[in-house]
């Protein structure tokens, strides 16, 4: 029964991707048909039930960052520049929060992430919410500390690296 439960969620993912690919991956919102067929399929579910879902992909073995994507695009599109409420409010942080943790650790992006966490940030401060505004600075650090760490190991002797853009190149001479 398991198997067949995974064999069902790769087939889901590959049919969906197949379809409409996942609008926070390539980092835009969604078109207004993409959206109706989203609901469609998503619709039912209520914005923290959809985030419980993509932390649950983020934390299962195999991880499903794809999928964990999907859930927060849902919420992102559903809130983003319309979110009145504390409760749409902080879903919204939280789906933008969650993003920034699929770019930072499944696609190894971290300016997607830092970005992701600056909406975060610039939401949550407007909105005066302290406590999801100390997970977001916990993520601020965590996401800059990776990245430079990420950076130093590809600076290292040996590893194949890539040539410095000539902006880079006029500042070091």
């Amino acid at each position: 029964m398991k198997q067949c439960l995974t064999i069902f969620r790769v087939l889901f993912i590959m049919l969906t991707a197949a379809i409409f690919s996942t609008p926070a991956a390539r980092g835009t919102t969604m078109a207004a048909a993409e959206r109706q067929q989203i609901d469609r399929i998503f619709g039912h579910l209520s914005n923290d039930s959809l985030i419980e879902r993509g932390y649950r992909f983020l934390v299962s073995t195999p991880r499903y960052g794809d999928s964990a994507m999907w859930c927060n695009a849902i919420v992102i599109n559903r809130l983003e520049g319309r979110a009145s409420t504390a409760d749409e409010i902080g879903a919204l942080t939280k789906a933008y929060i969650n993003t920034a943790y699929v770019y930072s650790m499944q696609y190894v992006d971290f300016s997607e992430a830092y970005r992701y966490l600056h909406k975060a940030r610039k939401i949550a401060e407007e909105a005066k919410l302290d406590d999801i505004l100390a997970h977001i600075y916990v993520n601020l650090g965590s996401t800059l500390r990776n990245w430079m760490e990420y950076a130093s190991y590809n600076q290292r002797p040996g590893l194949i690296r890539r040539k410095p853009s000539a902006s880079v190149r006029s500042r070091a001479t």
